[in-house]
């Protein structure tokens, strides 16, 4: 339960901004932790996005500390998604200042394609991404053969009647992501107006599976 939930409003400094997050502990001391990452800052993407916050209720439910914060573009200052991927730097960062024995990585739309970006040239304990755009991954000449640079378990999601990203560049990230597991979603479109319970129930088995192959030690 939730009773004991701690959110603290803070300020992260990322190349020379200074980016609105939230913490949201349910406990004292956060043993797993996960960084939220939200839709395009320049479609009206931000951390308060619902289907972020929907993501930040699985993941607290489930026991983790949860750090949601707005990309670079949501005030000015928009740097791509390289430039997200340094903000989500940053992110891990500060959580990893507070000793998790598990930290991951959870993102939608944009973020689901940062999250992806980051998890292929640092190393998370999990990825989960929904709806996550192959050519925004290739933005600025990244490399798709970086994929094979994952390793954690990885769980995607892609509705089947999106019409802002297509539903086949969820097959395209499953084939070269190693043993990522790709969950595709019936009646779906981009905006999970159907399927949250869905991704819920698959996210929770996701992280059940991985308290029993994670070891007692802290993330790679």
């Amino acid at each position: 339960m939730l009773t004991e939930l701690k959110r603290e409003n803070i300020r992260l400094p990322v190349a020379g901004s200074s980016l609105a997050c939230v913490l949201s502990r349910p406990g004292e001391e956060p043993t797993r932790a996960v960084v939220l990452l939200h839709p395009h800052p320049l479609y009206g993407g931000n951390k308060d996005n619902q289907v972020v916050r929907n993501l930040d209720k699985i993941f607290l439910e489930l026991g983790y500390t949860t750090l949601r914060f707005d990309f670079r573009g949501v005030d000015g200052g928009y740097a791509g998604i390289a430039g997200a991927a340094d903000d989500t730097y940053g992110a891990i960062e500060l959580l990893e200042s507070y000793e998790p024995l598990t930290l991951g990585l959870a993102g939608y739309s944009f973020g689901g394609s940062t999250a992806i970006h980051v998890a292929s040239s640092k190393s998370v304990a999990f990825l989960v991404s929904l709806s996550a755009s192959f050519d925004l991954f290739l933005e600025g000449g990244y490399d798709a053969s970086s994929l094979s640079e994952i390793h954690c378990p990885t769980l995607l999601f892609h509705g089947q009647s999106d019409t802002f990203v297509p539903h086949a560049d969820l097959q395209l990230f499953a084939r070269m992501i190693t043993g990522a597991r790709a969950i595709s979603l019936q009646k779906e479109n981009h905006f999970y107006q159907t399927s949250m319970q869905t991704v819920g129930d698959e996210i929770r088995s996701f992280v059940s599976g991985l308290s029993r192959r994670l070891p007692a030690e802290r993330y790679p």
